[in-house]
């Protein structure tokens, strides 16, 4: 015979189970949510848009990923300027040099 402590004790079990699957579809969801703006983020900067930045995704590992991949393409982005004004330099002084040449 089944006592009533007994079925107390299976339907708490029961809804433990069905809560820490609720947890854990919230977390995948999470995850994915994190991960599909890291991916759009890494997609643009591949197309070549270096002004593509991730959201801020929060401290867990996933989001600290989404912040170095902001600092990376800080850093390129930063890098990608120098070598245009040095681009720009070269070309100004090339354009004197000929200048000068002609002289």
């Amino acid at each position: 015979m089944v006592s009533w402590a007994v079925v107390t004790e299976k339907l708490a079990l029961e809804k433990k189970v069905q809560e820490a699957a609720e947890r854990a579809a919230a977390a995948a969801a999470e995850t994915k949510r994190k991960t599909d703006a890291i991916l759009a983020a890494m997609n643009a900067v591949a197309a070549g848009d270096f002004t593509a930045a991730c959201p801020d995704l929060g401290h867990d590992p996933v989001g600290q990923i989404g912040e170095a991949l902001n600092r990376t393409v800080g850093a390129v982005r930063a890098a990608l300027e120098g070598v245009r004004e040095v681009s720009e330099q070269l070309a100004d002084a090339s354009a004197q040099l000929s200048a000068a040449s002609e002289e």
